[in-house]
């Protein structure tokens, strides 16, 4: 039973290890589009993510207009032992709002 206690906590465990690094890199992009995008990081491990803005967010402080809250959901999907484990890691962003002069950044 401890055996495999410790390798479902190993496969938790990986599993949020790889939802971190693909959050770390979404979040570095200088720009990050609307919409869902989907793929998989080897042959076991699939993830999703969806980026939409948040309309009227409540609670939270007016913006300008020069700025959006962007609501970036994470979904990772790993094969463990015949099963799948999920894993999902939510964000919130702040940023500038694509003007006429930035067309391809």
């Amino acid at each position: 039973m401890g055996l495999r206690l410790g390798a479902r906590s190993s496969g938790a465990t990986e599993a949020m290890t790889y939802g971190r690094q693909a959050m770390d890199e979404i979040l570095l992009r200088r720009r990050i589009d609307e919409g869902a995008q989907e793929g998989s990081l080897n042959a076991k491990t699939r993830w999703k993510i969806g980026i939409q803005t948040v309309r009227d967010p409540a609670d939270s402080p007016s913006l300008s207009s020069d700025w959006e809250l962007q609501e970036i959901t994470l979904d990772i999907r790993m094969a463990d032992g015949g099963r799948e484990r999920p894993v999902e890691l939510r964000t919130l962003r702040l940023v500038r709002k694509k003007g006429p002069w930035q067309k391809n950044q």
